[in-house]
């Protein structure tokens, strides 16, 4: 007698090969460049430390709307953003570390001012790479929150100066602006307001 017929076996399917590549905009890196940039960001701190700013680290993460504000414009176009599904809530990449320390001080009414502070860590921004120009890349802030004292922002630029010399760069020039001295330029101009937001983000440009 013949034997009896097997059923044909199911095709097994093959799992899927992921290709090893990088996401546009981001990059690898690997020995001498990290050392050196940890070897540059150690000689920052040691100065920023010597007029008393303290670390602070904030989440990579954060509320989507806290990100953008109440007004979602261009801003927003360059924000990477995702839907949280669990949690019903829009999450965002932060793109400076200005927006973070807000947030932060906000939170926190009872600091004591003025708050000095330092941070250094990754930004992400939607942003068209090119040469020299990535969507992930580090920022290095120091702000003094709590006061009005033009002395404030004195120190910032003397620490500045002390940092350049720290890292070996004599001779230098640090240019200064003021966003109410701008705002008065344009005004004086006959740009009003709303126009005004449109001039300053192409300067910043």
């Amino acid at each position: 007698m013949g034997q009896p017929n097997k059923p044909a076996s199911k095709p097994k399917n093959k799992p899927r090969r992921i290709k090893p590549q990088l996401v546009k905009g981001m990059r690898d890196q690997l020995g001498a460049p990290i050392l050196r940039r940890q070897e540059m960001l150690d000689s920052i701190r040691r100065v920023f430390e010597r007029f008393g700013f303290r670390p602070l680290e904030t989440p990579v993460v954060e509320f989507a709307q806290t990100l953008t504000g109440s007004k979602a414009g261009e801003t927003s176009q360059r924000i990477f953003t995702w839907n949280h599904e669990e949690d019903q809530v829009d999450l965002g990449l932060r793109f400076d570390l200005t927006v973070p320390l807000a947030r932060y001080v906000a939170g926190n009414p009872h600091l004591r001012r003025p708050f000095k502070r330092y941070q250094s860590g990754p930004v992400f921004r939607v942003d068209k790479p090119g040469t020299g120009r990535f969507r992930e890349f580090t920022q290095f802030d120091i702000d003094c929150v709590g006061t009005s004292s033009m002395m404030a922002d004195a120190e910032i630029l003397v620490a500045m100066s002390e940092v350049l010399g720290e890292l070996g760069l004599p001779g230098h020039t640090i240019r200064w602006n003021h966003r109410g001295i701008l705002n008065a330029a344009l005004l004086r101009a006959g740009i009003d307001a709303e126009r005004s937001t449109d001039v300053i983000r192409v300067l910043d440009k």
